[in-house]
């Protein structure tokens, strides 16, 4: 069967990992195909908060002011609470909180821009190929693409490369599930620059004022919660049980959901295909780390996926992926357990009154700054 349209490079998945590797293979003469089984603008289960290391790789990239063009409120502050304790912080590298609707078609646009070739809508399906085949062959409704590579960017339930090549990944056993939604600006009392968690027994919350002026919300939840009281039930429950940020009217939210969170890693790189972001393995992001995963994880890519395959460039790109990524998601899945204990939480809120410098520190290494300028002159414990 003949292609509809042969590519050097079909990128699966439109969301910042995938349109950023887009643009970068574009960039460098590629001939690319983008797609989505979504149209955008679109929204996602995410906090909308940029980690500095975020916004470090679109100031590489040649992408310094795509978030402020966008509408990206800074953000220079952090509250934390618990059964009924707050630690609040300020934040010497700020970041950006920017709604996934915006920042995502915002990239999207910078990739088309780069000569990148959008197709939107309908689902791809990665047939199955023998080692040794010298194209991969998607279906894209009823189009038939033909690429040399093919970058499976289509996130944590995705599943592209796993169902062509049989490679599974199990989610972590206590695996909570993802939920979120945007608010009316009236849901919560959450002023701009700063990001809100509220921590409680079933699981936590995040909460921050985006750029029209709702409140971005993303949790975690036990799946037991869920079942039992419903989304609008459960966050209630969580705001509830940590005693300081209120949600109110949550009743006619349209609320998204997730497949389980925290899967364990699975190879990066099947027969010409390259795994990117999530695809490649999740692990429960905190403070916006999420999004510099993908976007640093894509960076490093392209100029892989850009040269002729061979067997060698996957096993090259599980190294850099490996050396890149591992470290500063292993050091994030540790915070991430600490924030499924509310009692820790409260104990560390509690002591930043007597032990300022220590939970200084640790407020620190959960943003990614170094402990000594982790404060901003005269900044509250």
């Amino acid at each position: 069967m003949s292609p509809d349209l042969s590519v050097d490079v079909a990128v699966v998945g439109a969301g910042p990992a995938g349109a950023m590797v887009a643009r970068e293979l574009a960039l460098r003469g590629a001939q690319v195909a983008l797609i989505d089984r979504r149209h955008f603008p679109r929204g996602k289960v995410c906090g909308a908060c940029l980690h500095p290391r975020a916004l470090a790789a679109l100031a590489d990239a040649g992408l310094g002011e795509l978030v402020p063009r966008a509408g990206g409120i800074p953000l220079v502050r952090a509250s934390i609470a618990a059964r009924g304790r707050v630690l609040e912080s300020a934040l010497a590298r700020p970041g950006a909180v920017l709604s996934r609707e915006a920042f995502d078609l915002a990239l999207l646009e910078a990739a088309l821009a780069a000569g990148a070739t959008g197709m939107f809508g309908e689902a791809a399906r990665l047939e199955p190929a023998a080692s040794g085949a010298a194209r991969r062959a998607l279906s894209v409704g009823a189009r038939c693409i033909d690429a040399s590579v093919v970058v499976a960017a289509d996130g944590l339930g995705g599943g592209l490369l796993a169902r062509a090549d049989r490679i599974e990944r199990a989610p972590r056993r206590n695996a909570r599930l993802g939920l979120g939604a945007l608010l009316p600006g009236d849901a919560a009392d959450v002023p701009e620059c700063e990001v809100r968690l509220s921590v409680g027994r079933s699981g936590y919350l995040g909460m921050a004022r985006v750029e029209d002026g709702r409140i971005d919300v993303a949790a975690a939840v036990v799946p037991a919660a869920l079942e039992a009281l419903g989304p609008a039930g459960a966050l209630a429950q969580i705001a509830a049980e940590a005693g300081a940020f209120e949600l109110r009217n949550l009743d006619s939210v349209r609320w998204r959901g997730t497949p389980l969170l925290w899967r364990e890693d699975a190879p990066a790189a099947g027969w010409r295909v390259f795994a990117v972001g999530d695809a490649a393995g999740y692990v429960e992001p905190f403070s916006g780390e999420g999004l510099s995963w993908a976007l640093l994880g894509a960076r490093a890519l392209a100029p892989i996926a850009a040269r002729p395959w061979s067997l060698e460039r996957a096993r090259e790109w599980e190294r850099v992926r490996s050396d890149l990524l591992a470290p500063r998601q292993r050091a994030c899945g540790r915070i991430a357990m600490l924030v499924r204990q509310p009692r820790l939480v409260a104990l560390l809120a509690g002591a930043s009154v007597y032990l300022p410098r220590a939970t200084r520190v640790a407020v620190a290494r959960a943003w990614g700054a170094r402990a000594e300028s982790a404060w901003a002159e005269g900044a509250t414990a």
